[in-house]
C-alpha cells in the first residue's frame, strides 16, 4: 500500500495532470489498483478506482524480463503459473540457496533476492521449475566507478610510442553511471612485455642445454632484458636469471644426464622495470646420459673376511641403467697384481677372504650403457688395535701408526649380534688413540670396533663450502664460509686456497694452512668482474670446488659525492655570512677578513680532495 498527495496551483486547474508510482512487483505478477480523490476546501470528491490486472498464461512465465538491475539493489522476481500446474521453486543462477519463495495468489510465486554479484557472462538466469524449467534474463551491472577497478576490465588502444609523457583519460559509461580515470605516463618506461614465442631446446648435451625463442615485437631486439628460466625438476623449481640486449637465448649449465627438465621463461626491461610478462608455454627436454657418477664407498673388516659396501647409486647418480658393479683389489705392495670380479646391479656388496694383517686396495666402479664411472677407492689396513675396558659410557682405543694414513684414521664400530648400523669418528693423522662413546651404547652388549688408515684414495666431492658469501672492503675482496663438518670431510682438510679469475683470464689465489679458517681475502684488485673459488687442500690435492661471482666497484664514487656535499656545505655558509653582513654592515671589515680566512680554507680544503680523487683514480688505472 502506497499513498501520495499532489498539490494543484490554481494557474494549473483544467490542465492534465500525471503522477508516475514503480512498485517493487513487476505489474505482469498480481493485479495492481490506483484509487484517486481530490479535494477542494471543504469539499472531497468520491474516490475513483482503476484495476491492472495481472497477466493469465498458458505457458508459465518468469517477470520482469531483460531488465537491467544494479549490483547491491534488491529484486522480487515471480514465476506465474497456468491453471493447474504445480510450483517446484523459482531461484537465480549462481545464487544458490538466497531467497525465500513466497506464494502471492494460487497461481503466483515470488522471489527476492539481494544482487551482490555482477552477471558473469551477458546475463543471469532466473529459472522457475515445475513439470520443466522457463526462465527469463536479468542483467546485473555495476556503476561504472566499480566496475573499472576489476582486474578482468581491459581496455587497449594503438599507438606510434615516443619517449614523452602523455596525459590518458579513460571514460566508462553504462546505464548505471559515467566514471572517468585519468594518468600520465611515458610509454617507454610502460613496457609490459609479450611472452617469449617458440621456446625450443636447440642444442641438448648431458650437463648443459641452450633455449633458444622469438619475439613477436621487433623493437623488443633492441631493450635491454631481463629473462628468467623457471626449471622444474621432478617437482623442484629453480630460476635462474639472464641478462642481455634483445636477448632471445640462454645456457642452462650444472645439469643431470639422463634427466627430464621442464621449462618456461618470462621476460621484463632491465631499465624502467615496469611487470613482468607472462609465462611462456612450457617446453619439456631430456639431457643425454654420461657414465655414472663416483660410488659412495665402505668397508667392514670381520674376522677373515673385507667385506666391501657401497650405495646403490639413485636415479638422479646412475644417469642410466646400472649394468654391473666391477670390485678390483690388490695388496698394496704389489699393485701391479690386481684380481676384479663383477656382481650384478642389485648387489651393493662384497664380501673378499683376504689377510686383514695386510694393507689391501680395493676398487669400486659402476657401469652402464655409456661406460664405467670415476673409480672409488678405499685402502683396508690393520693398524694392531688396543682396547681398555669400557667405562663412563666410552671405549678406550689405541692403535700404531700407519705410514699410509695420510689423512688421519677412521674408527667405526656396531653391535656384534642383531642388525649392525655402522657409527664412525674420523681421527686426525698425529694422533693414535680415540674414546669411542655413543648415546647408541647399550650395557652387556657386545660391539665389534675397527681402525682403518685414511689414504689419498677419497677425494672430496664439489660444492664442498655452503652458503659461499663475499664482501668489498676498499680494493680488497673477502670471500667467507661456513665451517665444514667432520662428515663431509672424506679427506682430512690441511688448508683453503682462494682463486681470482677476472674478465682477461689471469688467475691470482690466496691460501691458508688453517684447516680452522672460515674466510680468505684477495687483496689489490682492479675494477673488473671476478670468479672468485674456494678449493680445500688435502693429501688428495685440491678439492671441494665452490664458486661465486661477483664485481667490484669504483671507491671514486664515494669520493666524488664528498666532494658535492663539501661544495654544498661552502655555499650555504658563505650566504649565511653575506646575509649576516649585509645587516650589520657596521662588522663589515671583521666580516671580509673572515670570509676570506673561510674561504681560503674551503678551497684548500676542495683541492686537497680533488688530489685524492685523482690518485684514486690513477691507481685504478694501474
Amino acid at each position: 500500500m502506497f499513498q501520495d498527495e499532489v498539490a494543484v496551483t490554481p494557474d494549473q486547474i483544467g490542465s492534465t495532470h500525471s503522477w508516475n508510482w514503480t512498485s517493487y512487483l513487476a505489474l505482469e505478477c498480481a493485479s495492481h489498483s490506483v484509487r484517486l480523490s481530490s479535494r477542494y476546501k471543504n469539499h472531497t470528491s468520491p474516490w475513483k478506482q482503476e484495476t491492472l490486472p495481472g497477466v493469465e498464461t498458458s505457458t508459465p512465465q518468469v517477470y520482469p524480463k531483460d531488465k537491467s538491475f544494479k549490483v547491491g539493489s534488491t529484486v522480487t522476481f515471480c514465476c506465474v503459473l497456468p491453471a493447474g500446474d504445480v510450483f517446484g521453486k523459482l531461484y537465480l543462477s549462481g545464487y544458490n540457496g538466497a531467497g525465500i519463495n513466497t506464494r502471492i495468489s494460487n497461481q503466483t510465486y515470488a522471489l527476492t533476492v539481494h544482487l551482490n554479484q555482477a552477471s558473469e557472462y551477458s546475463c543471469t538466469d532466473v529459472k522457475c521449475e515445475l513439470n520443466g524449467v522457463y526462465g527469463a534474463c536479468a542483467y546485473i551491472g555495476c556503476n561504472p566507478s566499480i566496475c573499472a577497478r576489476s582486474p578482468e576490465t581491459r581496455c587497449s588502444q594503438k599507438l606510434r610510442v615516443d619517449a614523452r609523457e602523455r596525459n590518458w583519460t579513460l571514460t566508462a559509461r553504462n546505464s548505471f553511471g559515467t566514471v572517468e580515470l585519468s594518468d600520465t605516463a611515458d610509454l617507454t618506461k610502460r613496457v609490459h612485455m609479450f611472452p617469449p614465442k617458440g621456446v625450443t631446446a636447440s642444442s641438448v648435451n648431458t650437463r648443459n642445454v641452450t633455449l633458444g625463442w622469438e619475439w613477436t615485437v621487433q623493437q623488443y631486439y633492441n631493450l635491454s632484458l631481463i629473462c628468467q628460466v623457471k626449471m622444474n625438476n621432478h617437482g623442484e623449481n629453480t630460476i635462474s636469471e639472464h641478462v642481455g640486449v634483445g636477448l632471445n637465448f640462454a645456457v642452462l649449465n650444472d645439469l643431470i644426464p639422463n634427466w627430464k627438465y621442464h621449462v618456461k621463461i618470462r621476460c621484463r626491461t632491465a631499465q624502467h622495470f615496469w611487470k613482468w610478462s607472462t609465462w611462456s608455454t612450457r617446453v619439456s627436454f631430456h639431457t643425454k646420459a654420461d657414465v655414472p657418477d663416483a660410488l659412495d664407498v665402505w668397508m667392514q673388516v670381520m674376522d677373515n673376511h673385507i667385506i666391501i659396501i657401497w650405495k646403490k647409486p639413485l636415479p638422479h647418480q646412475s644417469h642410466g641403467d646400472i649394468k654391473d658393479y666391477e670390485v678390483t683389489w690388490t695388496k698394496i705392495t704389489e699393485r701391479e697384481r690386481q684380481n676384479r670380479t663383477k656382481v650384478g646391479p642389485n648387489i651393493n656388496s662384497l664380501a673378499l677372504s683376504l689377510d686383514t694383517t695386510v694393507e689391501h686396495i680395493v676398487t669400486v666402479t659402476a657401469r652402464n650403457i655409456n661406460g664405467s664411472s670415476p673409480p672409488s677407492t678405499i685402502t683396508s689396513s690393520n693398524p694392531g688395535m688396543k682396547l681398555t675396558e669400557f667405562s663412563n659410557g666410552s671405549f678406550k682405543l689405541s692403535w700404531s701408526a700407519s705410514p699410509t694414513a695420510s689423512c688421519g684414521y677412521i674408527v667405526d664400530w656396531c653391535p656384534t649380534v642383531g642388525s649392525c648400523t655402522v657409527e664412525w669418528l674420523k681421527v686426525p693423522p698425529n694422533q693414535t688413540n680415540a674414546s669411542i662413546s655413543s648415546k647408541n651404547f647399550k650395557d652387556g652388549l657386545r660391539y665389534t670396533l675397527s681402525v682403518y688408515a685414511c689414504t689419498q684414495g677419497a677425494p672430496i666431492q664439489n660444492n664442498l663450502f655452503k652458503s659461499l658469501r663475499g664482501q668489498q672492503q676498499n680494493w680488497d675482496y673477502e670471500v667467507s664460509w661456513e665451517p665444514v663438518p667432520l662428515r663431509e670431510q672424506t679427506a682430512f682438510v690441511q688448508g683453503y686456497v682462494l682463486y681470482c679469475l677476472d674478465n682477461n683470464e689471469k688467475v691470482f689465489n690466496f691460501s691458508t694452512d688453517n684447516p680452522e679458517a672460515t674466510s680468505l681475502t684477495a687483496r689489490n684488485l682492479k675494477i673488473s668482474s671476478y670468479t672468485f673459488t674456494v678449493k680445500a687442500r688435502t693429501a688428495v690435492g685440491e678439492c671441494g670446488d665452490t664458486s661465486i661471482t661477483a664485481t667490484l666497484n669504483s671507491l671514486t664514487d664515494n669520493m666524488i659525492k664528498a666532494v658535492f656535499i663539501s661544495l654544498a656545505i661552502a655555499f650555504g655558509l658563505l650566504s649565511l655570512i653575506t646575509i649576516v653582513c649585509y645587516r650589520h654592515w657596521t662588522w663589515v671589515n671583521m666580516d671580509v677578513i673572515i670570509f676570506t680566512w673561510i674561504s681560503v680554507t674551503i678551497v684548500k680544503q676542495i683541492s686537497r680532495m680533488f688530489r685524492n680523487c685523482i690518485v684514486v683514480q690513477e691507481h685504478q688505472q694501474m
